[in-house]
């Protein structure tokens, strides 16, 4: 009987680690993404944990919460339409519909990820975003955020221009070098023939 009881204590304790590790992991993501949400994938709906001020208008919501849970299908096709930039709206609607994430996740993979362009509100300068669609394991609920990747990516090729010049740069000067090198020895050539040939 006491066993039992111990057990049954060690079993809530490892409950409420697991249930305070997926908040913190939400709350860690808060801070990074403007949309987190989690689709329960038995149903289509999609309850929204965060998301910007336009995105709740776009969605018809008014906060945030276990109770504003929305259709994923039309947040997904409202947003194709009224944000994504329309060189991407295939590529969102089909690899980030429900089938589509199924069969995923069916197929063993834990994780879906998009980058595409759209924007945060309607009429705003389009920007890079990345899409990650992550299983947490055993349940049917999926956890999708949204983050706004367009810095990261300009970084990037800040970075990649800078390594660019940096490789140009070595280049010219390694050339340089071997210019100054071939006109050193052609120099040194010529008085040491003529002293080679004295010597003769």
């Amino acid at each position: 009987m006491h066993l039992m009881h111990k057990r049954l204590i060690q079993k809530k304790l490892i409950e409420r680690r697991q249930e305070k590790t997926y908040v913190e992991t939400l709350r860690l993501m808060a801070a990074a993404c403007h949309r987190i949400a989690v689709l329960d994938m038995e149903t289509g709906i999609s309850r929204l944990v965060r998301a910007d001020t336009e995105e709740l208008e776009l969605s018809g919501l008014t906060g945030t919460g276990k109770d504003n849970g929305i259709e994923y299908a039309n947040w997904l096709g409202r947003t194709s339409r009224e944000l994504v930039h329309p060189d991407f709206r295939e590529e969102f609607t089909t690899q980030l519909s429900t089938e589509s994430l199924r069969e995923k996740f069916c197929q063993g993979h834990r994780r879906q990820s998009l980058i595409y362009r759209s924007r945060r509100s309607v009429g705003g300068e389009y920007r890079w975003l990345q899409a990650e669609y992550i299983v947490p394991g055993g349940s049917g609920e999926v956890i999708y955020y949204i983050s706004d990747i367009s810095d990261r990516l300009a970084d990037m090729e800040s970075s990649r221009k800078e390594l660019e010049e940096g490789l140009k740069r070595a280049r010219r000067e390694n050339s340089i070098k071997m210019e100054f090198m071939e006109q050193l020895c052609q120099e040194v050539r010529i008085p040491a023939g003529a002293v080679t040939g004295m010597n003769r």
